[in-house]
């Protein structure tokens, strides 16, 4: 994304996405659906009801001081840290009350992480 101030062109990077690990590691604990398995590239496979598409995701997902780092060096003014994409699936394969506590603790990361 581009926009304009005082003729300088400013580079807005919109595809940076981050994703709490104990989230995952809370989800590798149910033994039902949805579930998450730990993978062999260090991140992992999202398992949700039947019919659903399982998600794979890999270590970097998870390191935010080595993404911030990996974010820095490319030179954009501006990056804009997106969490869910795909994931969002995983708040409807709760039950609701399940997937409003979800909502919360993935909001409560995300804040964190966005203030860092």
């Amino acid at each position: 994304m581009l926009w304009k101030q005082k003729n300088i062109m400013r580079i807005v990077d919109s595809h940076f996405h981050w994703w709490p690990r104990e989230i995952f590691e809370e989800l590798c604990k149910r033994s039902g659906y949805p579930r998450a398995e730990r993978n062999s590239r260090g991140g992992y496979n999202y398992v949700g009801h039947e019919g659903r598409p399982s998600l794979n995701s890999w270590t970097e997902w998870f390191d935010l001081d080595r993404q911030l780092e990996h974010m820095d060096g490319l030179g954009h003014e501006v990056s804009v840290v997106c969490s869910l994409g795909p994931f969002s699936i995983y708040f409807s394969d709760l039950l609701p009350e399940e997937g409003r506590d979800a909502a919360m603790m993935w909001n409560e990361k995300m804040a964190g992480a966005q203030s860092k």
